[in-house]
């Protein structure tokens, strides 16, 4: 099982939060989720990473009591939630986000709040819901349009209207999934602020996320889900290093040629020669950033070549995963084409600026 990890002088993190042992689900013949061990401590920001169907929220559905663990065992501050329905381990104080936002169109943005407010603190009247929508609608930004209908708002407001939701409700444990999708730089740039500022604020956080941009600057740690498996944890540097990462989103072949070649390591010694693609094609970029633009992709390499003072050569192809160089294909070899079609269909993107 994983152990949470302590730096020295760190009292954040004191003890696990939530303890997952041994947690499967199985949908018929489909197992989503495998003997899942996972330990989140109080006041970490966790980043739940994996390609699509990897079963990330499906983990948050378990935990949150959606869907029953078809085995394994799920504690909350030392309580056995396993069997607990959603409104249980909403007043014990586990909250999340959605994929798919989907207010109450006709409601006022406050009182969908307010709503979730009644759901989930039994001491609460209706005014006391209404006094704490106001508190978060101001946190998010959206005070200016607490009378408005929540149909009316767009992707990014609904997006902020389900953050003020789950806080309304008190969390400790917070999960946000995808809260990031379908929004521009900017509006993502914003969010991530958002996130830092409740982070600050106490609450523990698991980050489900495509966006690496967000998950290196936002998480201290990064757990990694594929087919339903943990297959590594870790510091974000050294998980998107981990070749089982990266065979989970490129394929096997490409992790065992970007283990065989030089590597492009993340500080390399001034005056190396390093090489990367200066003219890259559409399908000829094996990356993490293949829909965020190869041009981008090749464009950080080179920058993040410059920074550590090496010489770079045209010709090859470099994988990256946020801001960071995985490893080169030299010239002479023809990197795997990666199609969105394709068995690692979208991949992470990274908002590269």
């Amino acid at each position: 099982m994983s152990r949470l990890r302590q730096e020295p002088g760190d009292d954040a993190v004191t003890k696990a939060l939530l303890r997952l042992e041994s947690v499967s689900r199985r949908f018929g013949g489909l197992q989503a989720l495998q003997t899942v061990d996972l330990e989140i401590g109080t006041g970490e920001v966790l980043g739940l990473i994996g390609p699509n169907g990897a079963g990330k929220t499906t983990l948050v559905n378990v935990i949150t009591g959606v869907h029953p663990a078809s085995a394994g065992r799920v504690f909350f501050e030392g309580r056995d939630i396993t069997g607990d329905r959603p409104y249980q381990t909403a007043r014990q104080g586990i909250a999340r986000t959605f994929q798919i936002v989907q207010p109450f169109p006709e409601l006022s943005v406050r009182d969908n709040v307010a709503a979730a407010a009644l759901f989930s603190r039994k001491s609460f009247g209706i005014r006391d819901a209404q006094d704490e929508a106001r508190i978060q609608l101001e946190r998010v930004g959206l005070t200016a349009l607490a009378q408005a209908p929540a149909a009316t708002l767009t992707l990014a407001m609904r997006k902020r209207l389900e953050l003020a939701k789950a806080l309304a409700m008190a969390p400790r444990l917070l999960f946000l999934d995808e809260v990031n999708a379908g929004l521009n730089t900017a509006e993502v740039e914003q969010a991530m602020g958002l996130i830092r500022r409740i982070a600050d604020s106490g609450v523990t956080i698991v980050l489900i996320e495509h966006l690496m941009q967000v998950v290196m600057t936002v998480c201290s740690r990064i757990v990694v889900l594929h087919n339903g498996e943990r297959i590594a944890d870790g510091e974000p540097q050294s998980v998107i290093r981990n070749d089982r990462v990266i065979e989970a989103y490129l394929g096997k072949k490409f992790a065992q040629r970007a283990n065989q070649s030089p590597g492009l390591p993340a500080a390399p010694e001034a005056g190396a020669t390093l090489v990367l693609n200066s003219a890259p094609r559409e399908r000829g970029v094996p990356s993490a950033a293949v829909a965020a633009g190869v041009a981008a992709a090749a464009a950080a390499a080179a920058a993040a070549v410059a920074a550590a003072g090496a010489r770079a050569e045209a010709g090859a192809s470099c994988v990256l995963m946020g801001r960071l160089p995985l490893a080169c294909v030299p010239p002479r070899e023809s990197p795997p084409s990666v199609s969105l079609s394709s068995s690692v269909s979208s991949p992470p993107v990274p908002e590269l600026p």
